[in-house]
């Protein structure tokens, strides 16, 4: 029984260490040269929202905070809360933004009400990974605009949103961990084996 777990054990490693590789190749490009897709120029072009892919965006439009977001893991809240912030496009397609630096989150706030109060802004700029939020998001994204008749002002509220948590540092990172997790899977499992 001892001998099939191990063996079992270099199966479930060797598949870690092949979905570590895939998931490292499949975001290569943004890791290693920080190239993203010009969401804008997507937009204008009305071409398919490249969901799953990195993007840089930048925002005209900004419509506020609908959302504030805790991660747990296991039930234990982790560091720091992300905010959920609503922007317009110039194809009146509303996209949200996940946030959670401080000092982005302010200059989405103070941005939002220079808009919202009719005076020029400055775009925000913003890069990460362009996702779709959960149900919980969606529903809070609806009640946000629900004073607004969005069909009437020819505005489409989506799901995509883009995840600014995701960095370049931060996924290599996490990838190279779960890299060397697994071949040190592989490594304990089968020195055992060479032991019976």
């Amino acid at each position: 029984m001892s001998k099939l777990r191990s063996v079992l054990m270099v199966i479930v490693g060797l598949l870690a260490v092949a979905m570590s590789i895939l998931m490292f190749v499949g975001d290569a490009e943004y890791i290693f040269t920080g190239k993203t897709v010009n969401l804008n120029e997507v937009l204008t072009n009305g071409e398919e929202l490249p969901s799953g892919k990195f993007v840089t965006y930048e925002c005209y439009y900004p419509m506020g905070s609908y959302g504030e977001i805790q991660s747990y893991y296991s039930f234990i809240p982790l560091p720091g809360k992300t905010h959920e912030f609503a922007m317009m496009t110039e194809s009146n397609i509303i996209i949200s933004a996940e946030i959670g630096k401080k000092s982005k989150i302010d200059e989405f706030n103070s941005k939002t009400e220079d808009f919202l109060s009719d005076k020029e802004i400055e775009p925000i700029v913003l890069t990460g990974q362009l996702k779709t939020n959960g149900d919980d998001l969606d529903q809070l994204l609806e009640d946000y605009f629900s004073d607004i008749d969005l069909a009437s002002n020819g505005l489409i509220l989506t799901s995509y949103s883009i995840d600014t948590t995701q960095t370049r540092a931060g996924n290599a990172a996490l990838y190279s961990f779960f890299l060397l997790a697994s071949v040190l899977l592989i490594v304990i499992y089968v020195r055992k084996l060479m032991t019976k």
